[in-house]
């Protein structure tokens, strides 16, 4: 089967199998447990435009696990079906940040495979850069990166977490001069936060935010 797996697709099909496995450890309603996993089935497609016969089977083998080893094993099975995110090139990734002064940069398939958005910090000079997919398009986020840490709720992931504000600076339209800052609040870490994204939305909000 070929790969057709986002990875914030991912974490939301890891999330109904863990919830499903936990009911079916809690639950003694047969009735109560097949409405539970109805839903998470239906939840799970629903992720999807379209999804051909194979891909709906796989789907609904979901309701069939019953343990943490049967759930850990679907899992790495689903994993390996997981479209890494778009690769970038060093070339490409310059062009992104003309202004910052990268060297030269290389990012793996094994740092996409996991990934919604791609990032690193420079923490000599404070900054994060960030790299989205939007409309089939990679789009670059550098920003400052502020020392402390606060647990709050994340812009991109949408969840409590420890986070740092980040933030941008940019010229106003018809502005010669002067320059705006739009500050928000996001995961000190970088890979909890894609593990957390379950939805496009915060991102893709994120990123016109950040990028006016």
């Amino acid at each position: 089967m070929e790969a057709f797996i986002r990875n914030d697709q991912y974490n939301e099909w890891k999330y109904q199998v863990n919830k499903l496995v936990y009911n079916q450890a809690t639950l003694n309603d047969d009735d109560v447990l097949e409405a539970v996993q109805s839903l998470a089935i239906e939840q799970i497609a629903e992720q999807f435009v379209m999804l051909s016969n194979e891909q709906n089977k796989l789907i609904t083998l979901t309701a069939q696990l019953n343990d943490e080893g049967d759930a850990q094993l679907f899992l790495d099975q689903i994993a390996s079906l997981i479209i890494p995110f778009p690769a970038i090139n060093n070339t490409q990734i310059t062009q992104l940040f003309p202004k910052a002064k990268l060297g030269r940069m290389s990012i793996q398939e094994s740092e996409r495979k996991f990934s919604s958005y791609i990032s690193w910090d420079d923490t000599g000079q404070q900054k994060r850069y960030i790299i989205a997919y939007v409309d089939h398009k990679h789009v670059g986020i550098e920003g400052r990166l502020h020392t402390r840490t606060v647990h709050g709720v994340c812009s991109i992931c949408n969840h409590h977490a420890a986070t740092r504000q980040f933030t941008t600076s940019y010229k106003e339209r018809g502005d010669e001069g002067n320059y705006t800052s739009y500050s928000q609040y996001v995961c000190s870490d970088t890979r909890q936060c894609n593990e957390n994204i379950r939805v496009l939305d915060h991102l893709y909000t994120f990123i016109s935010k950040m990028t006016k």
